[in-house]
């Protein structure tokens, strides 16, 4: 889940708007820092074989489709790496945050 300026946003409702998008062959939903919400929605998106697109027009896509808060924020067009452990290996997004925000999941509760 994204925490962004307190409101709750699920990753997979992002995830399958932009997967309709016709260009988009893959996409994750993650995490980024941001100073004044906390976190902001950042798409990693994979295009299909031989489409073309840009940021831009993906955000602007997405405008009247979702509401604005749920919006990503940015866009990478680039290759993502799947796995069995998380799709989109999000954990490595959220390492850029303090130890103090970080989840200690598995460490000796």
């Amino acid at each position: 889940m994204i925490i962004s300026g307190g409101e709750n946003i699920y990753p997979s409702e992002i995830e399958n708007l932009l997967g309709s998008h016709p260009t988009v062959k893959d996409v994750a939903a993650i995490a980024r820092p941001h100073a004044l919400w906390g976190e902001a929605v950042h798409a990693v998106i994979v295009l299909r074989d031989g489409a073309t697109t840009s940021e831009a027009d993906i955000l602007a896509w997405c405008d009247g489709r979702i509401a604005g808060f749920k919006r990503p924020k940015s866009v990478s067009l680039s290759g993502m790496t799947r796995c069995a452990y998380r799709d989109g290996q999000d954990f490595a997004s959220r390492a850029s945050r303090s130890p103090m925000t970080r989840s200690r999941r598995g460490r000796g509760r």
